[in-house]
């Protein structure tokens, strides 16, 4: 009866629960890369540019490193409904977690055939505090994408092991696709196929393992094809150039293996302890240089336990070996052996979590049946139920939290930089976010820690923003100085130069002005701020044909600009 329960209100269990430990999530603004992907990012606001994501031109102006059009697509279907209302797109990526716990479901139940062992491991993936920043910032939605994506193919794919000896295999090409676009959601879904192999391996061909083999034209070649297919999209075809160089953390790739040991055995304290999954801002902290410190020593001894238990437990729960592999198998493409360009970070840990979900609704619910002390099984059934019941309220709980920490960049930005009150880029972020709050004092006072933080040769935007806090606060020597200073790490900044010709202007200083103006121009052609200032100085200088001729200028990039419009009608 209780199965048939189970079965019937699954979807709406996963549903309910997971709506009450993220609907907080829905109150929160714009964080961290939010800021430039989202709320500064021109490209996403017309579907005119659609077609450029299709190109490497997408790529250099949007700064990203790597190709992940899919998300890309969701910010624009985003914002032509929700328009810069950060709620539509927090909404989007709950609904995400929500697909992807029912779809966890679905493929956990495919592999057990136990209702129960499905409906708990979705629920413990579900309500995980680790996933809250994957959840909580929009920009990280990549991940929940390309989980969606992983899944859905996965599925398809144990639904087309009846069909693969017909020609045409529908379900098998869905999945095919379906990994295509986890693919180019984010590079992390890139290990499916060693996933699919290992699941063939502990629940198709446990009994001659020798058919893997045999089988790997029909079951395995079409996925390595899309695989190699994304691999040269990624790394030839669609190769930013203008991308930072990057270096192993160390300096070598021996320094990255000791250091990429202590990060995995972070990833497994996070799993079994996720009070505190507070940003990961820099990874300073893990790099190693010798393997016979003792962190370095027993995080590798813990790894190559773990392997051994995952091989070893197999005889008594394949799904329980199963699930540690998975673990490990999906942190691969985060192992930094590929240089990726922040070696450790939480949201990494939303598609390998799954693996340590299923692990421990397998462990809770076999529980009444282990020999431990002589316990009863009516005893520990009993543990089983009360240990489910408080680790899920537990998570609610702390995810609910955690959500709290990402209600605005102050929020988020003023707890990092308690935690790392040494780290001029918390500072930065901080300030920033005073700015974007029109609180300059504070802003200001920000700014200058995280400058007299930065190291050396570090190119920042601080100094831009601080002489735009000045200038705000009239104060126009201090913003002289400020702008000047950025000029000298970034003299090829349009945007650096108009801000030096609008302090001039508001003084009077016209002839200067203009000449600032003009450099911005020819540093960028497309400013249309720097038209319209040029349009505003030959106004007051009573040139009105000049004025209009570079209002016209500025019309002629941007026709809709409020602005510009306004200042040709006053003209007239």
């Amino acid at each position: 009866m209780k199965n048939n329960f189970f079965s019937k209100y699954a979807i709406l269990i996963i549903i309910f629960m997971t709506t009450i430990a993220y609907a907080n999530s829905l109150l929160n603004g714009f964080v961290w890369d939010d800021i430039w992907n989202i709320t500064s990012n021109n490209f996403i606001k017309s579907f005119n540019n659609l077609p450029l994501i299709f190109s490497k031109a997408y790529l250099v102006s949007f700064g990203e490193i790597t190709y992940r059009p899919v998300a890309t697509l969701s910010y624009f279907i985003d914002y032509s409904i929700w328009g810069d209302r950060a709620f539509g797109f927090h909404l989007s990526n709950l609904l995400l977690h929500i697909f992807n716990a029912s779809l966890l479901y679905l493929l956990v139940n495919l592999i057990s055939a136990n209702v129960k062992l499905a409906l708990l491991t979705a629920l413990l993936f579900s309500l995980h505090p680790v996933n809250s920043e994957a959840i909580s910032v929009v920009s990280f939605r990549e991940d929940l994408w390309a989980c969606f994506f992983y899944l859905l193919s996965f599925i398809l794919y144990i639904q087309s092991a009846r069909l693969l000896k017909q020609k045409i295999n529908y379900l098998y090409g869905a999945g095919l696709f379906s990994f295509a676009l986890a693919l180019f959601s984010k590079e992390m879904a890139v290990t499916l196929p060693l996933m699919l192999i290992a699941y063939d391996y502990f629940f198709v061909f446990q009994e001659d393992r020798r058919k893997l083999l045999g089988s790997f034209k029909s079951r395995y070649l079409g996925f390595v094809l899309v695989g190699l297919f994304y691999l040269w999209v990624e790394f030839f075809l669609m190769k930013n150039s203008a991308a930072p160089e990057l270096v192993y953390p160390g300096g070598s790739f021996y320094t990255n293996l000791l250091t990429m040991s202590r990060v995995l055995v972070h990833y497994i304290y996070l799993a079994f302890f996720p009070i505190y999954t507070h940003l990961i801002l820099h990874g300073n902290n893990f790099i190693s240089h010798s393997f016979f410190t003792p962190p370095v020593f027993f995080c590798t001894l813990l790894i190559i336990i773990s392997f051994f238990a995952g091989y070893k437990i197999k005889r008594f729960s394949k799904e329980m070996s199963f699930s540690i592999y998975w673990f490990f198998i999906a942190l691969l493409p985060v192992s930094n052996i590929v240089l990726i360009n922040n070696f450790v970070a939480n949201r990494y840990l939303y598609i390998p979590i799954i693996g340590f979900c299923f692990f421990l609704a397998v462990f809770l619910l076999k529980l009444p049946s282990f020999h431990i002390f002589s316990l009863r099984k009516e005893t520990l059934l009993k543990i089983s139920k009360n240990a489910i019941i408080i680790l899920l309220i537990f998570y609610s709980m702390f995810s609910l939290i955690r959500n709290r920490s990402y209600r605005d960049s102050i929020s988020l930005w003023s707890e990092m930089t308690d935690i790392y009150p040494d780290s001029f880029e918390a500072h930065s972020y901080l300030a920033y976010g005073f700015f974007s709050s029109n609180l300059y004092d504070k802003a200001i006072q920000e700014y200058n820690t995280a400058i007299n933080l930065t190291p050396p040769g570090f190119i920042t935007e601080d100094y831009m923003y601080l002489g735009l806090c000045y200038y705000a606060q009239g104060m126009p020597v201090q913003a002289l100085e400020a702008f000047n200073k950025a000029l000298e790490s970034n003299p090829g900044s349009g945007q650096l130069y108009f801000y030096l010709g609008s302090v001039f202007k508001d003084q009077g200083s016209y002839t200067k002005a203009i000449d600032y103006f003009l450099r911005a121009i020819e540093l960028d052609p497309d400013l249309v701020k720097a038209y319209n200032g040029l349009g505003v100085i030959y106004a007051k200088m009573d040139d009105r044909q000049t004025a209009e001729k570079y209002w016209q200028k500025a019309l002629a990039i941007d026709p809709d600009n409020k602005e510009v419009l306004q200042n040709l009608i006053k003209s007239k």
